[in-house]
């Protein structure tokens, strides 16, 4: 965590892969980020695998966190929207994803919470 806690924490090393090493040559349907705010750092490092077409990027967005590796939300979106993805609020019951305009903020009382990027196509075929 890049949280403070105000206690000592123990650190371990550990060897980074890129998304990209993972998949190999297979492109995913659906990948899940919950990184605790680096999550716009890995995507921004996978833009080659997503340009191939992802169809579902499912991310939580964490506001506290995310500025701890130079961003916001806002960021995030907007590059994963140059790369063709639309940005979608989940829903907790399941419900179809609310679409979130470009060039909105997306307003909620949590501090975090779930987006989804895709295309409106892919959405709809899950979602009917």
């Amino acid at each position: 965590s890049l949280m403070p806690n105000g206690q000592e924490l123990k650190r371990t090393i550990c060897q980074g892969v890129t998304l990209s090493e993972v998949c190999g040559d297979c492109i995913p349907r659906l990948i899940k980020l919950d990184i605790e705010g680096a999550e716009g750092k890995v995507l921004m490092s996978s833009a080659d695998l997503l340009k191939e077409g992802v169809d579902f990027i499912v991310c939580e967005i964490n506001r506290k966190a995310i500025v701890n590796f130079g961003m916001i939300e806002e960021d995030l979106i907007e590059f994963m929207r140059g790369l063709g993805y639309l940005t979608y609020i989940l829903n907790l019951d399941g419900s179809v994803p609310i679409a979130v305009p470009p060039g909105s903020r997306i307003h909620t009382y949590m501090d975090s919470f779930n987006v989804v990027f895709s295309t409106g196509e892919k959405i709809r075929e899950i979602w009917q």
